[in-house]
C-alpha cells in the first residue's frame, strides 16, 4: 500500500522545475556544525526570530501532541483494540485535521499571505486542547478535539511558514530554512522531555489544560505583534458574507499597477474598506488631509 502511494508522487517530481546550483562548494568540516552558526543570522532580525519561534512552536505542539497520543493508546485502547491500532487511529485523526486544516489555508493564501490567520489558528488549536480535556482519552469527542486542533494548527503554520520565507533576503532563504529547521528540530527534542515530565506529573487531560494554556500565551503575543491582520480578514469575511457586492467598472481598474481613490470622510474610508473586499490585490486607498 505504502509503495503505491509513493508511484504517483515520484511521477509527480518528475514534473518540478529544474534550478541550476547557484554555486558548487566543496567538502568541509563546518559543515557539521554550520547550521549552529546560520541560528545568528536568523536570530538577528527580529521578523524573521519571531516568525521563527511561532513555526517552531507549531513542531512542539505537534510533537507533544503525537506522545500523548501514544500515551492514549497505550493506557485507554480505543473500542479494545490493541495499542498499533489505537495509536494509528489516534494519528490519523491528528494528521488528517492537519491536513485539510492546511488545505483550506494554502486556498485562502493562494494571492496574499493572511497572517490573520495566526492569531485564528491560535485561538483554535487552544479550543481544542480544551475541548479534549473535558471528555474521557480515546473517546470520540477526543478524537475529534484531535482533528480540531490539528487543523488550527495547520492554520497557523501555513502563512507563518510563508512570511518566513517571503520576507528574508532571497540571497539568504538557504540559510534562513537551515537554521529554522535546525530549531524545529530542537524544539521536537523540547517536546520529548516535556511531555515525558507532564506524563509522571498530570493525568492526560491535565496534559491538555497545560497545552491550552500554552496556546493562550501564544494567542495573546499573536495579537499583540498583528491586531490589524486579525481584524482586517475578520471584517472582510463578515462584510463578503452580509453585503452582496458588485464591481462596476472594473475595466478601469489596473490590473499591473496599484490604484489609489481618494477618501476625505468617515463614510469615504467605510466604503473603501467595503470596496477592498471586492478589490483586487494590489489596490491601495488612502486619506486625503
Amino acid at each position: 500500500i505504502l509503495t503505491c502511494i509513493a508511484v504517483p508522487v515520484a511521477i509527480a517530481s518528475l514534473y518540478l522545475p529544474r534550478y541550476p546550483a547557484n554555486q558548487t562548494r566543496k567538502f568541509e568540516w563546518k559543515l557539521f556544525y554550520e547550521h549552529f552558526v546560520q541560528l545568528k543570522y536568523l536570530w538577528s532580525q527580529r521578523d524573521l526570530r519571531l516568525s521563527e519561534i511561532g513555526v517552531s512552536y507549531f513542531w512542539f505542539l505537534a510533537g507533544a501532541l503525537m506522545l500523548i497520543s501514544l500515551q492514549i493508546a497505550q493506557e485507554h485502547p480505543i473500542d479494545g483494540t490493541g495499542f498499533s491500532m489505537s495509536a494509528a487511529i489516534l494519528m490519523a485523526w491528528l494528521s488528517g485535521g492537519t491536513v485539510v486544516g492546511g488545505v483550506i489555508a494554502s486556498i485562502i493564501c493562494r494571492k496574499k499571505i493572511e497572517l490573520g490567520l495566526i492569531p485564528l489558528g491560535a485561538i483554535g488549536f487552544t479550543i481544542g486542547c480544551i475541548f479534549m480535556s473535558f471528555f474521557a482519552p480515546g473517546s470520540l469527542p477526543s478524537n475529534i478535539g484531535f482533528g480540531i486542533t490539528g487543523a488550527f494548527a495547520a492554520a497557523y503554520l501555513v502563512p507563518l511558514n510563508a512570511h518566513l520565507q517571503d520576507n528574508c533576503d532571497p540571497s539568504n532563504r538557504s540559510t534562513v530554512i537551515a537554521a529554522g529547521n535546525l530549531m524545529d528540530c530542537l524544539m521536537g527534542l523540547v517536546a520529548v522531555g516535556f511531555q515525558l515530565m507532564l506524563r509522571n506529573i498530570f493525568s492526560i487531560q491535565n496534559q491538555f489544560w497545560v497545552l491550552a494554556a500554552l496556546g493562550v500565551v501564544i494567542t495573546i503575543v499573536a495579537f499583540r505583534l498583528i491586531p490589524r491582520e486579525f481584524i482586517r480578514m475578520m471584517g472582510l469575511w463578515i462584510m463578503r458574507i452580509v453585503y452582496r457586492s458588485r464591481i462596476i467598472h472594473q475595466d478601469r481598474i489596473p490590473e499591473d499597477e496599484p490604484s489609489s481613490s481618494p477618501i476625505m470622510s468617515p463614510t469615504g474610508m467605510r466604503c473603501s474598506f467595503l470596496s477592498s473586499a471586492r478589490a483586487p490585490y494590489g489596490s491601495s486607498w488612502r486619506r486625503n488631509s
